[in-house]
């Protein structure tokens, strides 16, 4: 077993001239892009691969988009999915629970992510020219199709310009926008195909999108490669898993997360689903009752107000197990023989991962995947015992069902360095830091 570390940037598209590409007649009309000299790469950016969720698609599966005659200009970012973004206006406050990395990073991305609206469901498409491609004239390029982290509540695709990676690794790169937060992960009904798990069939549907039209930017859709980081990967992995996106992927990149970590689903949808219909007034039967109906008739501005404040170290809106997209066997024993997975990861609590293929291993890990979990004081200064102490109680309480003492304590021990006799306030923080990184992510 090989283990390799990927590194890949994304860099903000900043090209000042924008030169019209070649005509692309995809299976719903022409479409002309811009050429960004970077060598040369086409970008076919805010291309529809689904109908507007608007309206009576609100709380919907994805539908076909409809087709158009004349090229549409693929020259402009789509507006992305509503979404709440993270308070940050007041700096001081902000560095009481981020780093300062951190917050300087999210100044500069939240900008990006003002443009808001339902009609968000575009993806955009980088493809090296022709003639910059190392492969012999007529074959087929690779495509890679990332899906954006962060958060499942915010973020986008918009922002990560795949120009440099398609033109140097001589590959397709697509970024999707999917609905996020209450309107792409809130369980709304008790059965069938349309109860959730929304951001995950807009997923679903680019790849279908991807499926039918990628040969004609000379991709070829037998070699797909879905890639996530953060809670992308998580997303990644339960679509390579799931038994309604099989023949759509080939290869998946999971980057600082997996369907396997503890954030990575909804333990109670229900629940989430009870908070939301407290705050909008869409009172029923939580069991039986669909309230996307009720839903459909609030403001935007109603439906982004409800707040839920999810535990510490747990996702407030997140996907969760439907057995249509997310069957209960996707995350209580994961088989992954039929996709080549290149990812490492560990057994996550309450989770089991069996079956795994006897295929080389991608660790894409850094080595603090918790470094966002503390402020900027506890990570310039370190902490003493008492607060590593609450911090990981804290954790275990909230990620762990039983045994909660013996695996507190069982933590302590194994991330305490007894060869030291005296641990400062910097030993203290970097063992919290290790704890809450493998218990995450690894």
């Amino acid at each position: 077993m090989r283990y390799l570390l990927l590194c890949l940037y994304f860099v903000w598209l900043t090209s000042a001239h924008k030169y019209s590409t070649r005509v692309v007649r995809t299976k719903y009309g022409p479409l002309r892009g811009i050429l960004i000299q970077t060598p040369p790469v086409e970008a076919y950016l805010g291309v529809p691969y689904a109908t507007p969720p608007l309206g009576s698609l609100r709380y919907m599966p994805p539908v076909t988009p409809s087709t158009w005659r004349t090229p549409r200009s693929a020259d402009t970012y789509s507006a992305v999915c509503p979404q709440k973004l993270p308070d940050i206006g007041n700096r001081t406050e902000a560095l009481l629970k981020l780093p300062r990395g951190r917050l300087v990073f999210l100044e500069k991305l939240l900008p990006l992510l003002n443009n808001q609206s339902e009609d968000c469901l575009y993806l955009n498409l980088y493809v090296p020219r022709p003639e910059n491609s190392m492969d012999d004239i007529g074959s087929m390029l690779p495509a890679l199709i990332l899906i954006h982290g962060e958060s499942f509540e915010w973020n986008s695709g918009n922002p990560y310009d795949g120009s440099i990676l398609a033109s140097y690794g001589h590959v397709i790169v697509v970024t999707i926008n999917f609905r996020l937060g209450i309107l792409g992960f809130l369980k709304t009904g008790a059965r069938g195909s349309a109860q959730g798990n929304f951001g995950l069939m807009d997923i679903i549907a680019a790849l279908h999108w991807l499926r039918e039209n990628l040969q004609v930017f000379g991709g070829d859709p037998d070699r797909i490669t879905l890639m996530g980081h953060g809670t992308g990967a998580s997303l990644a992995n339960f679509i390579a898993v799931s038994p309604v996106a099989k023949e759509l992927l080939h290869r998946v990149i999971l980057m600082s997360g997996s369907g396997l970590s503890p954030w990575a689903i909804q333990r109670d949808p229900l629940a989430v689903k009870r908070k939301v219909a407290e705050q909008t007034g869409c009172h029923g039967d939580l069991v039986e009752d669909d309230i996307a109906p009720c839903l459909r008739s609030k403001s935007l501005e109603e439906l982004l107000d409800v707040r839920l404040e999810p535990l510490r170290f747990l996702p407030g809106f997140a996907p969760f197990i439907d057995g249509a997209v997310i069957a209960s066997s996707v995350v209580t024993s994961v088989s992954l023989s039929d996709v080549g997975i290149l990812s490492g990861n560990k057994d996550g609590p309450g989770y089991e991962l069996a079956d795994f293929p006897d295929r080389d291993l991608l660790f894409c890990l850094t080595s603090t995947e918790s470094y966002l979990d503390l402020s900027a004081q506890d990570l310039e200064f370190g902490f003493n015992e008492s607060r590593r102490d609450r911090i990981l109680r804290t954790f275990v309480r909230n990620s762990y069902y039983f045994h909660l003492n013996e695996i507190f304590s069982t933590l302590k021990n194994e991330y305490t360095d007894w060869e030291r006799p005296v641990l400062s306030a910097l030993n203290y923080r970097d063992a919290t830091l290790e704890v809450l990184s493998d218990g995450h992510t690894v």
